[in-house]
């Protein structure tokens, strides 16, 4: 049975080296990542459990983590791998839409980015 229930994280600030310029490669860049994570949550209506959702508190955190650790050239190559962490993580996870936003790169403009969205299988 299919379901329209979503999840969601707007904004999520994290620090990571991202970038194909060598003064982009010097120290860690703020971005900022939305998602939209397609989940049943009746499950979890009924149950109150988190073991029967998508813990967003933990979405968030596996984000900041991954993303101290590894450094990225290509904002595709980031969101690609963000998105099959979480699909890999969560199996309760039908679908993920990431925005992956990077401030103050073009002048005149607030931010540039990308925007994916991979599902399961």
């Amino acid at each position: 049975m299919s379901t329209t229930d979503a999840i969601f994280v707007r904004r999520l600030a994290v620090n990571t080296v991202i970038g194909v310029n060598d003064w982009e490669r010097e120290q860690p860049q703020t971005l900022y990542l939305s998602l939209t994570l397609q989940v049943d949550t009746r499950p979890a209506a009924v149950t109150e459990s988190l073991l029967d959702t998508v813990d967003y508190a933990g979405v968030a955190t596996l984000l900041q983590d991954h993303l101290k650790e590894h450094s990225y050239q290509l904002l595709e190559s980031l969101a690609n791998e963000l998105c099959t962490l979480l699909l890999g993580r969560y199996p309760s996870l039908g679908a993920v839409t990431l925005t992956v936003e990077k401030p103050d790169v073009v002048p005149g403009c607030e931010s540039l980015g990308i925007r994916i969205y991979r599902a399961r299988g």
